[in-house]
C-alpha cells in the first residue's frame, strides 16, 4: 500500500516515532456482536442472550480447535467506551457503522487456507447463525496484521481495546495511526498493538487491537490529557479519520 500524504496539526507536540516490530503472519477473525444495548458509555448487563452466547461461542471454538491445531481464540466482553470518538464521525454518523459491540471472537489461525477451512466449516456457520439470532447485529472482519508495536498477550485482569476506524483513505488512516500511536506509548506506556487490516470488504477501514495491565492506565489519560484531543483526535479529524474505542475485560481464552 502506497504511503500516503499526511495532514498533520500541533505540530509543536510532536512525539518520538513509535516503536514497532515485526508483523504477525498469522491471518484473523474478528466476529463482533451487539448484544446488549446501552444509552451510556457503560455496560452493566449481562444478559441471558449474552451468557449464552458466551457459552455456545466457547463450547463451538473449543471443538473447532480440536480440529485446527493452530488455531487459538480469545472471548471480550465490553466494559465501556471511552473517550474517543471523534468530530468525523458525528459528522459522518450515517455514513460508517456505528460500533457498539459488547461481544467479541477474536480467532487467529497460521493461514489463509486454515481460515477459510475454519470459516467454511459447519461448527463455524452455525456458531454464526445462532450469534444472528441472539445479536442485534453482527459482524465478521477477515484481517491480517499491517502494523505492531507487540503481540497483545490475553491476561486476565487486564483491560484491552478494539477501535474500530473508518476513513475516507485507508492508507492515511494507517499513517496517522502510526503518527498518533506514539502519544499513546510514550503517554499510556502502551507494550503492545497488533493493527488489523480486513481482507475482505469491511465495515471498517482498519481495526486496532492493544492491552493495559489496568483501566487505569488509560482511562484518566484519555479524559484528563489535553494533548489527546490535540495530538490525536484533532490529527484523526484532519486526515478524515475517525476512530471507535471500546475497552473489553478478557472471559476467556484458548491457545494451541
Amino acid at each position: 500500500m502506497k504511503q500516503a500524504k499526511l495532514t498533520i496539526v500541533h505540530e509543536h507536540l510532536r512525539y518520538p516515532k513509535v516503536s514497532l516490530c515485526a508483523t504477525s503472519s498469522a491471518k484473523f477473525i474478528h466476529i463482533a456482536a451487539e448484544i446488549d444495548r446501552s444509552s451510556t458509555p457503560f455496560y452493566w448487563r449481562t444478559s441471558s442472550k449474552k451468557k449464552a452466547a458466551i457459552g455456545l461461542s466457547t463450547e463451538a471454538l473449543q471443538k473447532l480447535q480440536a480440529q485446527h491445531p493452530a488455531m487459538e481464540f480469545s472471548l471480550f466482553k465490553a466494559k465501556l467506551r471511552p473517550p474517543g470518538r471523534g468530530r468525523y464521525i458525528r459528522e459522518h454518523y450515517a455514513e460508517h457503522q456505528f460500533a457498539a459491540y459488547d461481544f467479541v471472537i477474536f480467532i487467529s489461525i497460521d493461514c489463509e487456507n486454515s481460515r477459510q477451512t475454519l470459516m467454511s466449516s459447519p461448527t463455524f456457520q452455525q456458531l454464526v447463525q445462532k450469534l444472528n439470532q441472539l445479536a442485534h447485529k453482527t459482524t465478521i472482519t477477515q484481517a491480517s496484521n499491517i502494523r505492531q508495536i507487540g503481540p497483545v498477550p490475553p491476561l486476565a485482569g487486564h483491560t484491552f481495546l478494539f477501535n474500530y476506524f473508518s476513513a475516507e483513505n485507508t492508507a492515511q488512516n494507517l499513517g496517522i495511526w502510526e503518527y498518533t500511536a506514539s502519544w499513546f506509548e510514550k503517554e499510556t506506556q502502551l507494550k503492545n498493538s497488533v493493527l488489523l487490516l480486513p481482507d475482505s470488504s469491511s465495515s471498517y477501514s482498519i481495526i486496532n487491537h492493544c492491552s493495559w495491565p489496568s483501566i487505569w492506565d488509560i482511562l484518566p489519560k484519555l479524559l484528563f490529557k489535553s494533548s489527546f484531543r490535540s495530538y490525536v483526535l484533532d490529527n484523526f479529524y484532519a486526515n478524515n479519520v475517525g476512530a471507535q474505542p471500546i475497552l473489553y475485560r478478557l472471559i476467556y481464552t484458548q491457545k494451541h
